[in-house]
């Protein structure tokens, strides 16, 4: 329905202004994903595979570990498998045996596979099973994986504006917390509940004003609430800048009219930078989202920009930067005394292992922090491999300023800290980030910016070697701006070291 929308409304800009709307911002290629089979033949095939690995599910019906094995030979048989019937088939199998054995994490990971190849809902289908194996779960040792998953398909839910199905897992967190005898966990999903229901509420006025659209496309003041919408509080200002162009707020209107406009040139952007950061101070609730996209758009403007308007572009940039860069720790404190200093560390240390003091790493409505230690972690809501267990991944999004971090004390007791940072080439994410994506170390205050890429795999993995010498704590930085889409920033294999950043180096070189 909302594709009928937008395409009415593109006609209706072309009319008014003359402009060419096919524009890049306005339209993304999506894969075609193969429809749902008939119900008869998905049976059939069933019954196929269940023929074929009799015995398998014979043992899967009373062995979890049994059960997770034939799910993984099943998903592995859709290699060789051409039929779509089939392939859907193995899918929902696998699924309902990772299910049936509590295995949240692979059953997530396998419907969301599902999804990009069939025309198939995995919110509903993650909720539902979700919610089965929340309900049966009372090991404290499975607690933390399940809360997890339940909070990024809440996540995906919210952001798809599917806010029945984000209670309902709220409801299934609290209630996980409740049998684990977990009250912080049931606190964390009451107050998730708060923010949801709150923005449902708002998301009843976009509806109204989507129905009015269906009876009469142009109207300006039903625009202007969906636009807001989907541009403000969601952060999709390709969907909503249509929106916004035919609205009645002139500022807004011609804000998303220029967005609209093809082949823009550095000034145009400069100008829309200019729109959205003059919204910025003219309406004080949305600051943040206009000035993200103002400085959006500054940062693709500036490296053609000269003269007067540079100036300003970078000034606007660097103030940017100076407000929203991670808070610099306490210097009140008195200054240790030369025989209070901590002794070195004996060995280096991994720095997955030291845990972190702060952590500021949005991903979704609400701000839900995320900073995974594990070698499975989730990019809001899909499921990422990467090998090694000591990888730190920190996804920048900009709803929440467009930086992640993570804060750690190490009280002096390292020379040196090395890894190396990337994006990594991740199973069915074709090109690379969709915005630059910064890495940059805080020691004590001090930042230091390790690289920038807008690539992945081999192509922007950065080694670094800092000297950290005296630092008391640590702060790993990533930041993007504007679409968030295939960032997926780590820090791999991050180690401190009671050595010197030289020694390490030369003892590589070696």
């Amino acid at each position: 329905m909302l594709a009928w929308y937008r395409s009415i409304l593109l006609l209706a800009i072309f009319f008014i202004t003359g402009f060419s709307l096919l524009s890049p911002n306005g339209s993304t290629a999506v894969a075609e994903r193969l429809p749902k089979p008939e119900k008869e033949q998905v049976t059939r095939a069933v019954q196929d595979i269940r023929d074929l690995f009799e015995q398998e599910y014979e043992q899967a019906k009373e062995d979890r570990k049994a059960s997770q094995a034939l799910a993984g030979m099943l998903l592995d048989a859709k290699a060789d498998e051409s039929d779509p019937v089939m392939r859907y088939a193995l899918f929902q199998e696998a699924i309902f045996l990772q299910a049936g054995a509590r295995a949240a994490e692979e059953m997530a990971m396998a419907a969301d596979e599902m999804s990009r190849e069939f025309s198939i809902d995995n919110i509903k289908i993650k909720t539902h099973f979700l919610k089965k194996i929340a309900q049966a779960t009372k090991s404290k040792s499975e607690k933390a994986t399940l809360a997890e998953l339940l909070q990024s398909t809440m996540e995906q839910a919210i952001a798809a504006d599917r806010y029945d199905e984000a209670m309902d897992l709220i409801s299934a967190g609290a209630s996980l917390g409740e049998q684990t005898k977990d009250r912080k966990l049931v606190k964390r999903f009451e107050s998730f509940a708060e923010t949801v229901q709150m923005e449902r509420s708002l998301f009843r006025d976009v509806q109204e004003a989507q129905e009015g659209l269906d009876q009469d496309p142009l109207d300006a003041e039903a625009n202007l609430i969906v636009g807001q919408w989907y541009c403000l509080k969601k952060n999709r200002w390709d969907e909503g800048v249509t929106y916004l162009a035919l609205s009645n707020h002139p500022e807004m209107q011609t804000l998303g009219r220029l967005d609209l406009k093809i082949d823009k040139s550095s000034l145009e952007m400069a100008r829309l930078g200019d729109l959205c950061w003059e919204l910025a101070e003219a309406v004080p609730q949305d600051r943040l989202a206009f000035q993200n996209r103002a400085i959006y758009w500054y940062k693709n403007a500036e490296p053609q920009l000269s003269g007067i308007v540079k100036k300003k572009v970078v000034s606007r940039i660097d103030q940017w930067d100076s407000e929203n860069r991670p808070p610099e720790p306490e210097k009140d404190k008195p200054r240790e005394k030369k025989e209070d200093k901590p002794k070195l560390a004996k060995s280096p240390k991994p720095l997955t292992q030291v845990k972190p003091k702060k952590a500021v790493a949005p991903i979704g409505p609400g701000g839900i922090p995320l900073g995974n230690r594990k070698s499975t972690v989730y990019a809001g809501t899909v499921p990422i491999r990467i090998p090694g267990k000591n990888n730190i991944y920190l996804h920048p999004f900009p709803p929440d300023r467009g930086v992640s971090a993570m804060m750690f004390k190490i009280d002096g007791r390292y020379r040196s800290f090395t890894g190396g940072v990337g994006v990594p080439k991740v199973p069915r994410f074709s090109g690379g980030p969709r915005s630059e994506i910064v890495f940059a170390v805080v020691a004590d205050g001090e930042k230091i910016e390790i690289a920038k890429t807008h690539r992945r795999g081999k192509a922007s993995l950065e080694p670094f070697s800092i000297d950290i010498t005296g630092v008391k704590e640590l702060t790993l930085v990533t930041s993007c701006n504007g679409n968030p889409e295939g960032c997926f920033a780590f820090w791999f294999d991050p180690v401190l070291s009671p050595k010197e950043a030289e020694e390490i180096s030369d003892r590589e070189e070696r």
